[in-house]
């Protein structure tokens, strides 16, 4: 039971780990290509089909891209720290919840009968 929670912890450290990786890469490039997404979705069968259910998804789209240019700009300097820092800390918080529950699967074992 026990190497089960470990084994499970690692899975879930590496896919951690993985995403952060994946969000550093996306987030370390020119934040321009995020105004090239408007024009992509808009060639795309996917912009079809938005202007039949979402009406005003071009509008929303630009300010979204406006507010995420913007905020990547801003934190550029900063990204690699903020992300260094929550990955640290959900790293940390995975280790002890399952440091917490290897503890309990120990304590409700039965102990061996002494001679």
């Amino acid at each position: 039971m026990i190497a089960a929670l470990w084994i499970v912890t690692a899975i879930a450290l590496l896919l951690w780990s993985a995403l952060a990786a994946g969000l550093w890469a996306l987030l370390s490039v020119d934040p321009a290509w995020v105004a090239e997404l408007h024009t992509r979705m808009a060639d795309t069968r996917l912009g079809d089909l938005l202007d039949v259910w979402l009406g005003g998804w071009d509008e929303w789209l630009a300010w979204a891209i406006e507010l995420s240019q913007g905020l990547l700009r801003s934190l550029q300097g900063w990204l690699v720290w903020i992300l260094g820092a929550v990955w640290g800390l959900g790293t940390l918080v995975v280790l002890g919840i399952t440091g917490l529950l290897h503890l309990a699967i120990r304590e409700s074992q039965p102990k061996p009968l002494s001679s």
